[in-house]
């Protein structure tokens, strides 16, 4: 049976439990945010924390981009000294971690 490209591209939600479970996997604390009424506009899917180091998490399907809150909301963690991170897969995510080890290593 043959499949085509969009059954085979994984849907946001399976994106985003892919990313919780490896980081939960990884020692990271993660909790989903919810856009409300009372939230900042462009807030990010997931928030990390770990060792003193938060991370926002934008997950989004490949192809995909951010919307202009989603931007103004990165730009907004960023200029704060934040990290934030858009994870089309979970090899975004890998990276970082590895990334977050040897620098852990070097200190």
């Amino acid at each position: 049976m043959a499949f085509s490209r969009r059954e085979m591209t994984p849907t946001h939600g399976q994106i985003q439990k892919a990313v919780v479970d490896y980081l939960r996997w990884n020692g990271w604390f993660v909790y989903p945010n919810r856009q409300s009424a009372i939230s900042h506009k462009g807030i990010s899917d997931l928030t990390a924390v770990r060792k003193g180091r938060v991370l926002w998490i934008e997950i989004k399907k490949p192809g995909d981009g951010q919307s202009k809150d989603q931007i103004k909301f990165q730009q907004d963690i960023e200029a704060r000294g934040g990290q934030y991170l858009i994870a089309k897969r979970i090899e975004d995510v890998e990276v970082y971690i590895i990334e977050e080890v040897r620098n852990e290593n070097r200190n």
